[in-house]
């Protein structure tokens, strides 16, 4: 698997980007046409960089809320309690 490959698989679904000002290249020689390459090239990576920080900050935050455990009698008390709801409706259907 090629990094052009897998770049849209790691943008969606958080965020998708696209670049509608691509500059026309021309004559690679033209000191013009390679600083606007440059250009191109660098606000690609800025962007990429923005999205790769957007998904650490959101993976960090996701991690960090998903270390506080219930102890595990709160949790088997809910369960009991989800258990108990369902099987009223499962009544209730009959």
């Amino acid at each position: 698997m090629s990094l052009a490959s897998s770049i849209p698989s790691f943008l969606y679904p958080f965020t998708t980007t696209s670049f509608s000002n691509k500059p026309t290249l021309g004559n690679m020689n033209d000191e013009e046409g390679m600083d606007k390459s440059w250009t191109h090239i660098l606000e690609g990576l800025h962007w990429m960089n923005e999205v790769s920080l957007r998904n650490k900050a959101r993976a960090t935050d996701i991690t960090a809320r998903g270390m506080e455990f219930d102890k595990p009698s709160d949790c088997i008390a809910k369960l009991r309690s989800i258990y108990s709801v369902l099987e009223r409706e499962k009544i209730e259907l009959m």
